[in-house]
């Protein structure tokens, strides 16, 4: 570099080497953080010993947890301190801990050295090595929050409920087992558009929503259960601007180890959890006659993009869901009165950071017009671990999920009454708040905050669903309070929830049983004509798509299996058009309800889903359709069609020549008689 000296004569410049600063070393190093007594899982309230013992040049040494699924770089940072002791001489600490709530919970050791740095055992920074520590504190600020050290940090899982079972078991209220589906009507105070509003003199709009459990799928090395849902109506959808139907792919209470063959990741979660890995966006459309069957398009909308997940896997970072699973809804055993609380974070989209530069590339690199994973760099799999989930940067966002468990002696739907449970979810969006318990409390938030009531009963599924906006609003639609069905009471419980503004009761449901499959436009028809189906299982009328096995002929056993494309059962209703080239003889068929999967055109996306399971549903019973058998049209193949032949033998008689042959023979006889006999 040159400088200036002022000299006699005047100012010279002068070239001088710049020195390179020193290497920053770091002097200290954690060689271990171990809890007394050592156990997979603690109670809120128990007290454990914290022992830390380290290396090197150190000062002094802290101790402090955070929540595992929360923002752990962002400041404030709103971790909380742990009481204990340093001991100088053997460089090492102890304390005392006092459990929290039910959740995951990350120990961070912080090393204080002689230079003023500590090595932070924060996990969460992105620079290389930092996933072990980082150096923070005084010293040089370009060294900051970029420097690997050698700290540490522990994983605790807190659940009260951690190796208890009880009859109570959640996978059999749930029942999303790949082919079970559920029918809801509903009502709701909503109105359809960009905005969420309420309908002027809260009118309430009727909906119908479907819920179906696919086969289940590896996406990514996890097994996961995807469950759809549809609606028939705009209103229908609890959020503004977004007429999306969802696939949401659940952990559910899964062992991947089961599924021989599959290449699968050993699930980080329990599988005494249930929780929402992904939940995947397609546009409803408006046009589809069969809104109920019609899942959509992904979406690939910059307002609404098509995946949100909730989980990173980079394979260095795992601090975090450790023992709960992703968005987690449940404990597979639960008892009245159970809660649990947590702060999840979920990633609004799988694009990855093709360029390096720090932000998400919304690039259309391969010119299709669209914005998909078949883009280079935006991979599904890509669940790469950012460091930072603040909204306004789009690479993630947080938002407190509190659940409790209600059991309720009498629920009334028009498929069910009896008992259930009911799952009260609390969510909101974090608000920026200078503490956690600001954060939880929801203090002056303006983001969304919404109950959403989940009831299921035993062997069933869900029967109800209650969901309501807690914000209370103003004449001008600003926020001036919280609706008193959102706040707790002096034991720390909510009420039932008093006012909806949308409500979803069961009305029918399919669990696997055979349909009950009945013609009702009678036994006969003509090859092109159309036949009329009633199907109904053993709840009542059946709604979906169905696979077929037919044949053509006295005695076959159907075959040639398939799905039944463009074939929509409603409410237990069906017609069908026979192929009008089909020869006269008696046409059998079965059928059964379509286990759906993942839409086929996936196949074509990079790291598309793989069905792993393959459900085999009972067949129905057997009708046989007699085609251009009925002589004398009245629907009906009887002893009086048998006649018509015998009438017309021998003669040029068209409608009892039924093989074509121009002259009325015994070959005609003999398809009537083999049909009816």
């Amino acid at each position: 570099m040159w400088i200036f000296l002022l000299m006699l004569s005047g100012w010279w410049p002068v070239r001088v080497w710049a020195q390179t600063p020193t290497p920053l070393v770091p002097q200290s190093l954690c060689q271990g953080i171990t809890l007394s007594p050592e156990k997979p899982a603690y109670s809120p309230g128990e007290t454990v010993t914290i022992n830390v013992s380290t290396a090197g040049e150190v000062n002094n040494i802290g101790v402090r947890y955070i929540q595992a699924t929360r923002n752990i770089v962002r400041e404030p940072f709103v971790s909380q301190g742990i009481q204990g002791s340093f001991d100088a001489n053997t460089q090492s600490w102890q304390g005392s801990w006092t459990v929290p709530a039910n959740g995951e919970y990350l120990l961070m050791v912080n090393i204080y050295q002689p230079d003023g740095y500590v090595c932070a055992g924060n996990p969460g920074y992105l620079c290389p090595g930092c996933e072990q520590g980082v150096l923070a504190g005084g010293g040089q600020a370009s060294t900051v929050y970029t420097t690997a050290c050698q700290g540490c940090h522990k994983n605790v899982v807190v659940n009260d409920r951690y190796g208890l079972t009880s009859p109570d078991d959640l996978k059999e209220y749930m029942q999303y087992e790949p082919g079970h589906s559920w029918l809801f009507r509903g009502t709701t105070k909503y109105c359809g558009g960009e905005q969420r509003t309420i309908c002027p003199g809260e009118t309430r709009t009727e909906f119908m929503t479907r819920v179906t459990a696919e086969e289940k799928v590896n996406i990514c090395g996890y097994i996961l259960q995807p469950v759809r849902f549809y609606k028939d109506k705009i209103e229908g959808y609890i959020l503004p601007n977004t007429a999306t139907n969802f696939r949401k792919l659940l952990t559910y209470f899964d062992d991947s180890d089961i599924y021989e063959g599959v290449d699968e990741k050993e699930e980080r979660w329990s599988n005494l959890t249930v929780g929402k890995v992904i939940n995947k966006h397609y546009l409803w459309e408006a046009q589809a006659v069969n809104k109920l069957g019609t899942l959509g398009w992904e979406t690939n909308d910059d307002y609404y993009v098509s995946v949100n997940r909730h989980l990173t896997d980079d394979g260095l970072r795992a601090f975090d869901l450790n023992y709960h699973a992703p968005h987690v809804f449940g404990q597979r055993y639960v008892v009245d009165g159970q809660k649990m609380q947590f702060i999840d974070t979920f990633y609004p989209n799988y694009f990855n950071d093709t360029n390096g530069d720090g932000q998400i590339s919304y690039g259309d690199t391969n010119g299709d017009g669209y914005i998909t994973w078949k883009d280079e760099g935006n991979e599904l799999c890509d669940w790469f671990y950012r460091g930072n989930s603040d909204p306004e940067t789009g690479h993630g966002t947080e938002r407190f999920f509190g659940q409790q468990v209600t059991f309720e002696p009498q629920v009334t739907t028009p498929a069910y009454q009896g008992s259930a449970i009911r799952l009260t979810l609390i969510e909101a969006g974090m608000p920026k708040a200078a503490s956690l318990s600001a954060a939880i409390n929801f203090e002056g938030t303006d983001r969304w905050h919404i109950r959403e009531d989940w009831i299921f009963a035993k062997g069933i599924g869900r029967v109800k669903l209650l969901e309501r906006d807690c914000h209370v609003y103003n004449s001008s639609g600003a926020i001036i309070g919280t609706h008193s069905d959102c706040l707790k009471d002096s034991q720390g419980n909510y009420p039932v929830m008093s006012e909806p503004n949308l409500e979803m009761n069961l009305v029918n449901y399919y669990l696997s049983g055979p349909l009950a499959l009945a013609l009702t436009s009678g036994q006969t028809a003509t090859a092109g004509g159309v036949v009329a189906l009633s199907l109904t299982s053993q709840t009542g009328p059946y709604t979906g798509w169905l696979e077929i096995k037919d044949c053509l002929g006295s005695g076959c056993t159907p075959a040639n299996q398939r799905v039944w494309y463009n074939t929509w059962v409603q409410a237990g209703r069906n017609s069908f058009t026979l192929d009008q080239n089909l020869p006269p003889g008696p046409y059998r068929l079965v059928v059964r309800p379509l286990v759906e999967r993942v839409p086929e055109y996936y196949a074509e996306f990079k790291n598309s889903e793989m069905v792993v399971t393959n459900t085999n549903l009972p067949w129905s019973n057997e009708v046989v359709i007699q085609v251009g058998l009925d002589l004398t049209g009245d629907e009906v193949l009887d002893i009086r069609d048998v006649w018509r032949v015998i009438a017309g033998y021998g003669e040029e008689d068209l409608p009892a020549d039924i093989n074509g042959s121009g002259l009325v023979d015994v070959f005609d006889f003999n398809a009537v008689v083999q049909a009816l006999y």
